[in-house]
């Protein structure tokens, strides 16, 4: 679906959470999803917090977002989605920040110094079945501004069931483990599927100093 942005500023001033923003950027995505962040209150300005939201305020936004928490320091924000191409979701922050995400999993960041320029990652639908070895790689910025490439071997297990909530909504789960060895370190990720087969929330390491983010997803 498609909006304007007159009727994405009116669904945020309708939430009553409008924040103030400029858009230098004039593409629609990015249009849309300023306005969709500005209206829950995910802005620089705003709270270093993930948005507490309703089932409806989620249904009424113009563009599909995502809430995303650096572990490191219990930074979290809402994020929109502005592209979506071969299977591969970009998402922004109203600061500017990206992540590039592929059916759930995380392949690429900007704007997160340093920050993870790409990366070889399992499918969600290998992540999903809780088994099994895979490689992962991942090309990041060192100091220097010069890329590094860090190889891992990784081996999923699973981790029992657990019950979500996600802005107002109930998910049942079961959790999946990945532990990934390799280039000196181990790592760990972890993903809560739902019955679907779907990454319903997700905590991923970025192959960086940021550590670790959590990324939730809120829609139905």
């Amino acid at each position: 679906m498609t909006i304007s942005l007159r009727a994405a500023v009116a669904l945020a001033a309708g939430l009553g959470l409008m924040a103030c923003s400029s858009d230098a950027n004039n593409t629609m995505g990015w249009t849309q999803a300023r306005a969709a962040l500005a209206s829950i209150g995910s802005g620089p300005k705003a709270p270093a917090r993930v948005p507490q939201l309703t089932p409806q305020q989620v249904d009424k936004s113009p563009v599909r977002l995502l809430f995303v928490t650096v572990e490191s320091d219990g930074r979290g924000t809402g994020f929109g989605r502005i592209s979506s191409n071969g299977g591969t979701d970009t998402y922004a922050s109203l600061d500017g920040i990206t992540l590039a995400m592929r059916d759930g999993v995380l392949v690429s960041t900007r704007n997160l110094p340093p920050d993870l320029m790409s990366s070889q990652v399992p499918s969600a639908r290998q992540i999903a079945s809780g088994q099994g070895s895979h490689a992962r790689s991942y090309q990041i910025l060192d100091g220097a501004d010069q890329t590094q490439s860090l190889r891992y071997e990784c081996h999923l297990r699973r981790e029992g069931v657990e019950t979500l909530e996600i802005a107002g909504r109930r998910h049942a789960t079961r959790v999946v483990d990945e532990i990934c060895i390799g280039d000196g370190s181990v790592f760990e990720n972890r993903f809560w599927i739902d019955g679907s087969g779907k990454i319903r929330q997700s905590r991923q390491w970025t192959g960086t100093s940021v550590g670790n983010l959590r990324l939730s997803d809120p829609h139905g």
